[in-house]
């Protein structure tokens, strides 16, 4: 399933840095498409990627696919930031519960920096000028609603 996405002209406030296991994570991104790494082993999804399953070790592991849907979980307002984050103040970050069973913690953009606890949600790409990112919108909206 492709994300929507929304257009950026910034660069990335922090540029990641890929190594050879997380790089499939980006370029399926970059694809517009959000994957995550299940254990051949025990059946854990996880994210952030990792090399080796936290929970029983294996290095087993294949990428699967996500929705990117899910439930806003909790959010605060940043008003406050230093650094390279700054000129984006004040801005919203939630945890999201994404309905493949997965924690994911994002920026929320537009309408969805205003949602409650269990509000659905719908991750996009966001698309810098140096590479994408990714983010949380209200499900509701449209992939080209700005």
């Amino acid at each position: 399933m492709k994300l929507p996405e929304r257009i950026s002209c910034m660069p990335r406030p922090m540029a990641p840095e890929p190594d050879p296991f997380t790089a499939h994570f980006w370029t399926a991104l970059e694809q517009r498409r959000f994957e995550a790494p299940r254990c051949e082993s025990c059946g854990l999804l996880q994210f952030p990627p990792r090399p080796v399953c936290p929970a029983c070790h294996s290095d087993r592991l294949h990428w699967v696919p996500l929705s990117g849907h899910g439930q806003l979980y909790t959010r605060t307002r940043i008003h406050a930031a230093g650094g390279t984050f700054s000129w984006m103040t004040p801005y919203s970050v939630g945890v999201i519960d994404l309905d493949e069973g997965l924690r994911v913690l994002t920026r929320l953009l537009h309408s969805a920096s205003r949602l409650s606890p269990g509000s659905a949600v719908q991750l996009v790409v966001l698309r810098h000028t140096d590479g994408p990112l990714f983010a949380a919108i209200k499900a509701a909206e449209k992939e080209n609603e700005e």
